[in-house]
């Protein structure tokens, strides 16, 4: 059973309330704080529900059985978006960088792209723009807009979640900015794929969406014979550079490892 959200803290809450009420043998969930769901979080333990949790702001434990893509390991895409940019600029970048603060997983991205970017790209300009998450799909061209008239030494724009950047290459293209500045986002997706295509966007961090789906499975697969999680909770996914010249595909999701399905097959024992 899937138990849609839409990003709010309340319906998200609603459906945390909703997966109690059902009881059912395990819980999987991506991209919320702990804080959102903590009362639910501990019903499900009294039931001894396991609950895996992706991309969250905190560890595993108290409630969450297994988590990957912790804050420790996302922290990887604001790496390679900070090498990106050096390495596109040439080392002479003057970046902002547009930030959603409302989701906690996002923080360790934000701060390892400054810090990489700030080791790589010694002397280059930055800044950082919070936004909130009722920008997208709303105000959000306009702001990056307003900024970039405001700052013209602007060379890379990068947003820690490329649903920010909907929108934004024809509100560029209609303020005459669109070949002011080259563009990285983060976990990309369908829309931003499509401005890779065209050449609207430089850049996207594609995210281990199908990888992530197996492992859950995974995961769950070793918990009911009383195996431990622990093996896949360790085992390191990918992340992906996609540009122009490499991009896989324009869907949101694809794979970023071909022969996945083999190889979990293979570590089942299946043919």
């Amino acid at each position: 059973m899937v138990i849609p959200t839409q990003g709010t803290p309340q319906s998200v809450q609603a459906a945390w309330t909703q997966a109690v009420r059902d009881k059912p043998d395990a819980v999987i969930a991506s991209g919320f704080p702990r804080s959102v769901f903590a009362k639910q979080l501990g019903q499900l333990m009294d039931m001894n529900i396991p609950v895996v949790e992706s991309s969250t702001d905190d560890t595993a434990g108290d409630g969450i059985s297994m988590l990957i893509d912790g804050p420790d390991v996302v922290a990887i895409e604001g790496k390679l978006m900070a090498s990106w940019v050096t390495s596109d600029s040439n080392g002479q970048a003057d970046t902002v960088y547009f930030d959603l603060p409302t989701y906690g997983i996002l923080k360790p991205v934000a701060s390892t792209f400054r810090s990489e970017y700030e080791k790589w790209c010694s002397g280059c300009g930055y800044d950082k723009v919070d936004v909130p998450i009722s920008s997208i799909g709303k105000d959000m061209p306009d702001r990056v807009v307003s900024y970039l008239r405001s700052h013209p030494k602007v060379t890379h724009v990068a947003f820690s979640l490329a649903l920010m950047n909907v929108g934004v290459p024809a509100a560029l293209r209609a303020a005459g900015l669109q070949n002011k500045v080259h563009t990285v986002v983060n976990v990309g997706e369908a829309t931003n794929y499509e401005y890779i295509h065209s050449g609207q966007t430089q850049a996207a961090i594609a995210f281990n969406h199908i990888e992530n789906a197996w492992a859950q499975a995974d995961g769950l697969a070793r918990h009911f014979p009383g195996q431990s999680m622990k093996v896949t909770q360790d085992a390191k996914l990918p992340f992906m550079v996609i540009t122009k010249d490499n991009l896989i595909s324009t869907k949101t999701q694809f794979p970023l490892v071909e022969d996945y399905q083999a190889q979990f097959k293979k570590l089942w024992g299946k043919s």
